[in-house]
């Protein structure tokens, strides 16, 4: 008769139980390094979009007497101011709002019709200040964009397009890219405009 072995494990089994533990162990290693390092690249990107949506512009219009935090949708802002009559018939300063960043889009309107570029025509907005309080009924062609501490800023829009083009798409690209720049600016402006000190 043979003798069973009752010494315990034997060498094979013991083998196979140690990398069975090592597999497992290796596997839970990995786990939780993949998870720290996950956790330090969230904690990075947070960081760099607070950083980044932290970091603004503050755009003055020394003539209204106004600033404000630009929006990042607007890419290049200038303006142009232009001495004309209000509605009342008294001389009023008007600034003119050009949105660079649509300056392609505009060129390309001129390209596909029968007309020059011209950037005199492409502005998004026209701004006025008033003394006071503003009286909507006072306006036909401007509405109020903020009230400050004893005056304000109305806000008018171009009549019309400025892209004239054959191109119907084209059309219909410039006043979707002139709309979405005039509400930005006047999200923003709303939101964040203040008097210069």
């Amino acid at each position: 008769m043979k003798k069973l072995n009752s010494h315990g494990f034997a060498g094979v089994e013991l083998a196979l139980i140690l990398v069975g533990v090592a597999i497992i162990g290796g596997v839970g290693w990995f786990v939780l390094r993949s998870k720290d390092k996950t956790n330090k690249t969230y904690e990075t990107v947070s960081q760099s979009n607070t950083s980044a949506s932290t970091a603004s512009t503050v755009y003055k219009f020394t003539e209204l007497d106004v600033q404000f935090t630009l929006p990042t949708a607007i890419k290049n802002l200038s303006h142009k101011v232009v001495e004309l009559q209000d509605e009342g018939g008294r001389p009023a300063d008007v600034v003119y709002l050009y949105d660079g960043g649509l300056t392609t889009l505009a060129k390309k309107c001129a390209d596909s019709g029968d007309f020059k570029y011209d950037k005199e025509n492409t502005n998004i907005a026209a701004l006025t200040r008033g003394e006071g309080t503003f009286k909507e009924k006072d306006f036909s062609t401007s509405v109020l964009l903020k009230q400050l501490e004893g005056f304000y800023i109305s806000i008018s829009y171009p009549n019309g397009s400025a892209c004239a083009s054959l191109n119907e798409l084209q059309n219909q690209k410039w006043n979707v890219a002139v709309t979405d720049s005039q509400k930005a600016f006047e999200k923003a402006f709303k939101n964040t405009a203040s008097e210069i000190k």
